[in-house]
């Protein structure tokens, strides 16, 4: 079948809470990619229709302003809004669909374009863990704390413990309360993530790190599978946990490639149905 959206260029707008992400894709290809305030983006996205930009998708946590909805209705060329009731290239098994956020549902698809199965890592506010099997099933997975948000609440629900910013730990082993506070949140997240990786590893799955905190914690995970490999070396016996290492691919723009896909997918699918279309212009 023939890819109509393999030499389109198609605009990705992601709104965040904070700052929005713009991306210019070809086909499958990430042209450019670039952040803004909540105030500045729609003159860039304007730019990048005015550039070729044939078709948009927009994934949005915030509630935008009325005179914003209608400057997006504007921008001159189709744009899919995803919601719960977008049409997915895989099948969701999220109970209930309403309540999985764009994000992480953009990110798995993301994932499965790039890897097929394949767990995904979010590093962010919050830490989320989601797997979709090779046969396309998002099954779900699991939501944890994140690395500012358990300093925070250690300083938040104690009397004594401070507030520390730990972007990183020297040592698994505190020798003071606040290097104790660093190990325990930097290598218990880093535990966390090991945990899960080898036990959706048993099912073959790939593993993708994505969000805010993605390079700090592949890095500490690579660095501990070499240590792992030299360790089997000296032994010349597998570990413990036999041959599951617990690295990951960082992905830093994940989500923005399954959001791509996503609008990829929609367009393919206008093809043969009745309520798509305003597409079929494409």
């Amino acid at each position: 079948m023939l890819d109509i959206t393999a030499d389109i260029k198609t605009l990705v707008i992601d709104v965040g809470n904070t700052a929005v992400k713009l991306a210019v894709f070809q086909g499958k290809n990430m042209l450019s990619m670039s952040r803004h305030t909540h105030d500045d983006f729609i003159d860039t996205a304007r730019e990048y229709v005015a550039h070729g930009c044939r078709a948009a998708i927009l994934s949005t946590t915030a509630n935008l302003p009325a005179t914003l909805e209608r400057e997006l209705d504007n921008l001159g060329i189709p744009l899919l809004r995803l919601d719960s009731d977008t049409p997915l290239p895989i099948h969701n098994m999220y109970n209930p669909h309403d309540r999985l956020g764009p994000d992480r549902i953009a990110a798995v698809v993301g994932a499965y374009s790039l890897h097929g199965g394949a767990l995904v890592i979010d590093a962010g506010t919050c830490i989320t863990y989601d797997y979709i099997d090779r046969h396309r099933m998002y099954h779900g997975g699991a939501i944890s704390p994140g690395r500012a948000m358990r300093l925070k609440a250690l300083h938040a629900f104690t009397d004594k413990l401070p507030l520390v910013e730990a972007q990183t730990a020297q040592s698994f082993l505190g020798t003071g309360t606040r290097s104790c506070i660093e190990a325990g949140v930097i290598y218990g997240i880093v535990h966390e993530m090991e945990g899960f990786i080898r036990q959706y590893r048993r099912g073959w799955a790939s593993v993708l790190l994505t969000g805010g905190d993605a390079e700090l914690f592949g890095a500490m995970l690579d660095t501990r599978d070499k240590e792992r490999e030299e360790r089997r070396e000296r032994m010349r016996e597998w570990d413990e946990e036999g041959e599951l290492d617990a690295g990951a691919t960082v992905v830093p723009h994940l989500v923005l490639i399954g959001l791509n896909q996503i609008l990829r997918f929609n367009l393919t699918y206008a093809r043969d149905k009745e309520e798509y279309k305003e597409w079929k212009r494409i």
